[in-house]
């Protein structure tokens, strides 16, 4: 089986952003942006509290202060993002303009074969036997070939004919990394 594709720049912002999910650090990252609006919300609660009661003990609230500050976390946190995603789009177009022949921003063949699979450049050719191989994934976009302790092979599903050929490229490789038969390392704790 062959697959033909080409990278361009939008690919690995996008293919970045897809692969993240559900990883550990975007874990923490969701957290922390959770907990950064939580805390936001509560402080602007506990100082109307504070601020609003009278000499005779009872709460008198005045003002709303907590939607207006919860709407600037969430512009804030909006900003943010937005500004990320374009500064990484800025960046990759970027390193594209000035990289001459690099074997990452051009046409890549894909070959499967028993032994391993080749990844053909205008400018490289990698081979990779399938004990060396650690998994297969797909996102909504792409496809991605995991090497062991090494680099990600990632393929455009605008590559593919169809579902079923998407359907194939992975069977194949998946059962591939089976029958190598190499345990999965360990994960990091």
């Amino acid at each position: 089986m062959e697959i033909k594709y080409e990278i361009v720049a939008t690919d690995i912002t996008y293919y970045s952003k897809e692969a993240a999910v559900g990883t550990r650090f975007y874990t923490i990252q969701v957290v922390i942006l959770c907990s950064v609006t939580i805390l936001f919300m509560l402080s602007d609660m506990i100082l109307a509290a504070v601020s609003t009661i009278t000499n005779d003990g009872s709460i008198n609230v005045r003002s709303l202060n907590m939607l207006p500050r919860l709407l600037i976390s969430f512009v804030i946190l909006g900003i943010m993002y937005f500004g990320l995603i374009t500064f990484s789009k800025f960046a990759v177009r970027k390193a594209h303009t000035v990289a001459g022949k690099n074997g990452l921003f051009c046409e890549h063949t894909i070959t499967l074969k028993e032994d391993g699979f080749t990844e053909t450049t205008e400018v490289n050719r990698n081979f990779h036997s399938w004990e060396g191989v650690e998994k297969i994934t797909e996102t909504k976009n792409y496809v991605a070939i995991h090497i062991r302790l090494g680099s990600v092979y990632f393929i455009p599903k605008r590559a593919f004919s169809g579902e079923d050929q998407i359907e194939a490229f992975i069977s194949t490789i998946s059962t591939n990394i089976e029958i190598a038969g190499v345990p999965k390392p360990p994960m990091f704790a």
